[in-house]
């Protein structure tokens, strides 16, 4: 899983944070996809990730071979809610 990003998920104060061991991923109508680092371009400084309220982060656990959706936050032990993130591409 080296070679795919990580998943980003983001708190209910928007604080982002990767989670090892999810590989990101996208979704195309109803089906979802790993994300193919050769599909992906670095961020320009002035573009931004944010939280979406109300949608759950779905990542790819490779151990068990499956989509993963997260409704609470794995990298705290309260059991808080956790967002899923998008990425504003500055002009």
């Amino acid at each position: 899983m080296k070679d795919y990003p990580r998943l980003l998920i983001a708190d209910k104060n928007g604080e982002i944070f990767d989670v090892p061991g999810l590989a990101a991923t996208g979704m195309k109508g109803t089906e979802h996809f790993l994300l193919d680092p050769l599909d992906l371009i670095p961020l320009h400084a002035d573009s931004e990730l944010f939280l979406l309220p109300g949608r759950s982060p779905i990542g790819y656990d490779p151990d068990l071979n499956q989509y993963i959706e997260l409704k609470e936050n794995p990298l705290i032990e309260d059991k808080e809610p956790c967002f899923a993130v998008a990425a504003f591409l500055s002009p």
